[in-house]
């Protein structure tokens, strides 16, 4: 059931475009995030291959990339929701 509403969540938000879905993914939205992460990890994987010349390095480096992206998206509703000075 559980699996149903998520597969709904992501055919709803697959056609908006990218700054829609950074935004909702920036608010917590983790369908959002695995629709950015659907729609360029072909891009990024390519990407570092062509960097790194090894696929085994090259999903590795393209799994920190979308690490990262969600550690920073996770940080900016941290610091969002806390009180200025904290």
């Amino acid at each position: 059931m559980e699996t149903e509403s998520i597969a709904l969540t992501l055919m709803a938000i697959d056609p908006l475009e990218d700054g829609a879905i950074v935004r909702r993914a920036q608010s917590g939205d983790l369908a959002a995030f695995e629709v950015l992460i659907r729609r360029h990890e072909r891009q990024v994987m390519g990407l570092c291959y062509h960097m790194l010349g090894n696929l085994e390095d090259a999903k590795d480096a393209a799994q920190d990339v979308f690490l990262k992206l969600h550690q920073h998206s996770t940080a900016s509703i941290m610091n969002a929701s806390s009180p200025p000075g904290c």
